[in-house]
Order: C-alpha cells, then sequence, then structure tokens
C-alpha cells in the first residue's frame, strides 16, 4: 500500500498515520499526512470557489447593463472611517 501524499512514494510501514478519524487513506508520516490533508482542503476550496464565481456570473452579470439598482440585500453596506 502506498502513501496518500501524491509527492511521497514510499509505501505504508509498521506505522501509520489516518487522515482523520474515519477516512480510509493511510500516510507514512506525520508530515506527508499534513501535506496531503493541506492539499484536499485546498483542493475543496478551489472547487468551491468556481462553484461561486460561476453562479454570481450566471446571476449577476445578465443585469449589468440594466439601469435598475440592484436589490437591497445584495448591497454593500457603507463604512465610514
Amino acid at each position: 500500500m502506498r502513501c496518500v501524499n501524491p509527492m511521497c512514494s514510499r509505501g505504508i510501514g509498521l506505522v501509520s498515520h489516518r487522515l482523520g478519524a474515519f477516512d480510509k487513506r493511510y500516510a507514512c508520516s506525520k508530515e506527508c499526512r499534513t501535506a496531503a490533508i493541506a492539499d484536499i482542503r485546498r483542493a475543496r476550496y478551489l472547487a468551491w470557489r468556481r462553484a461561486v464565481v460561476s453562479w454570481l456570473a450566471a446571476h449577476l452579470l445578465p443585469h449589468a447593463g440594466d439601469a435598475r439598482p440592484l436589490p437591497a440585500r445584495l448591497r454593500l453596506p457603507i463604512r465610514s472611517r
């Protein structure tokens, strides 16, 4: 069995480290485990960000040429400093 970290080519030895409490993937060391967790979280964040940007583009950009103002819930509060 191989380490879950894509940058690592080592196998799982006698001591292995799980990614999470209920996760079935194993890493060869604590360093590989934290690196793999960071990569997984970054990939999830980027996928979420792509989804949000595409949703905003689909819902707000078609109305960009309209002369009407945005609804009140989409307006940003004005802060004075």
